[in-house]
């Protein structure tokens, strides 16, 4: 697995099969489905190869990865979804 977090605070947003492609340029990062135009050379770390099983209920930002090992984001918030659609006026 490949695996994209933020440099400074190791907060997990992508993970990517190892045959994905991931270009990391100084103004963004190109994938083979999307750009990632918040993340960089600058701002970016990419850990490929990566054998650590992936927590479960991984989603963007739930975790922290340092290179070695997974742990939960204090900050992260669930997030909510509204289920009732907006009525007719």
């Amino acid at each position: 697995m490949k695996l994209l977090t933020e440099k400074t605070t190791n907060i997990l947003k992508y993970i990517f099969e190892d045959t994905d492609t991931v270009i990391i340029q100084d103004h963004q990062i190109i994938t083979d489905n999307f750009i990632i135009g918040d993340m960089s050379s600058s701002n970016s770390t990419l850990y490929e190869n990566v054998t650590t099983t992936i927590p479960n209920d991984y989603i963007g930002c739930k975790y922290f990865y340092d290179g070695t090992s997974f742990s939960a984001n204090p900050d992260y918030v669930e997030p909510t979804f509204e289920t009732d659609s907006p009525s007719a006026s």
